[in-house]
């Protein structure tokens, strides 16, 4: 049980220290191209839905907390976050691409087209007009006069030296980040997920050694801070440690042969957000036990931990992607069955 509450809290902190440092890294863009970016970015649907969709193809979460962050900024619409959750496999799809990676490359492929597509409906048809139901509404603010960061050694030394301490603090945690990263032997500590989240980490250290007061403690401290981070970590850990208890218990035996049950039973379970019950059906299909509906399902409504930051800021919209990749999941997977796949 020790063992659990540990493992929960250190993914809790993971996720909640990625999620804030890439919010950081969304004010720095922002800030450095006068808002230009978001206005390129919000004048396309599609591009929105694309990017978001492409980001959740990418093996594990990052990519999906980075477009849950510019959803917590009004950078992109619901739609795109739909669009990226439906893309979004988790931690099974390194396990995907090592058992049958000719399979997993269709089956991403397919997420891809289902999720822009659906990203689009929403956006066109059925949501059009909702705004982010999130805590953050003020936005990004621009610097017009001058850029907030330096790299002027001499001006990064006053700036440390100024009696500030909300900036030591913040270095202390990220660099005690970094380092964790570095020496990490878990599921998290290898191959371009540690690259990734390492280069994050060195990034949002440089961009807190480099920031004016103003943008440490306006956007960084007071805004993205204090407004988000006590939030994200709690309902995070929260979520991960009561998921613990149930990791370890045998849905095998919860479940009939029959490819309809398991269709059911791989969309229920899909709706649990975490990384890890979801392999049974992929393990299936390995063995050639299920048939690729089952997986389908599956791959549709899971998405490994990608959902919990968003389940920190809004539980509606929680629900409501939740929902919508519940019905899709089952009506493609039962689609899929009755041709015979």
């Amino acid at each position: 049980m020790i063992h659990g509450i540990i493992h929960s809290f250190q993914d809790a902190l993971m996720i909640t220290i990625f999620v804030i440092s890439m919010m950081l890294i969304l004010e720095f863009i922002n800030v450095l191209s006068r808002g230009r970016w978001l206005h390129n970015l919000q004048m396309t649907l599609f591009g929105q839905n694309l990017l978001g969709a492409l980001l959740g193809a990418l093996p594990g979460c990052l990519g999906s907390y980075s477009v849950v962050s510019m959803y917590v900024h009004r950078v992109v619409k619901i739609g795109a976050v739909v669009a990226t959750m439906l893309v979004t496999t988790g931690d099974e799809s390194f396990v995907m691409f090592a058992l049958f990676p000719k399979e997993a490359a269709l089956l991403t492929g397919m997420l891809i087209l289902i999720g822009v597509l659906t990203g689009l409906l929403l956006d066109h048809f059925f949501l059009p007009k909702r705004e982010a139901a999130v805590e953050c509404k003020v936005g990004f603010s621009l610097h017009e006069e001058h850029s907030p960061f330096t790299l002027s050694p001499r001006k990064i030394l006053e700036q440390l030296q100024s009696g500030q301490m909300i900036r030591p603090l913040l270095l202390f945690v990220i660099a005690g980040f970094i380092v964790l990263l570095s020496t990490s032997h878990t599921g998290h500590g290898f191959g371009w997920e540690q690259i990734t989240l390492v280069t994050v980490g060195v990034f949002t250290l440089l961009l807190i050694l480099s920031a004016d007061e103003h943008f440490l403690m306006d956007h960084l401290w007071k805004h993205v801070i204090l407004k988000h981070v006590t939030k994200i970590f709690g309902w995070v850990f929260i979520t991960l440690l009561a998921l613990e208890f149930v990791h370890h218990m045998d849905w095998n035996q919860y479940l009939s042969a029959r490819p309809m049950a398991l269709i059911l039973a791989a969309a229920l379970i899909g709706l649990i957000p975490q990384s890890g019950p979801h392999l049974m059906f992929v393990n299936l299909f390995a063995q050639g036990l299920a048939p690729f509906s089952v997986l389908l399902t599956s791959a549709i409504v899971q998405d490994g931990h990608a959902c919990l930051p968003l389940l920190a800021h809004s539980r509606r919209d929680f629900l409501i992607v939740k929902g919508i990749k519940l019905v899709i999941g089952l009506a493609l997977g039962m689609t899929f069955y009755l041709f015979g796949m």
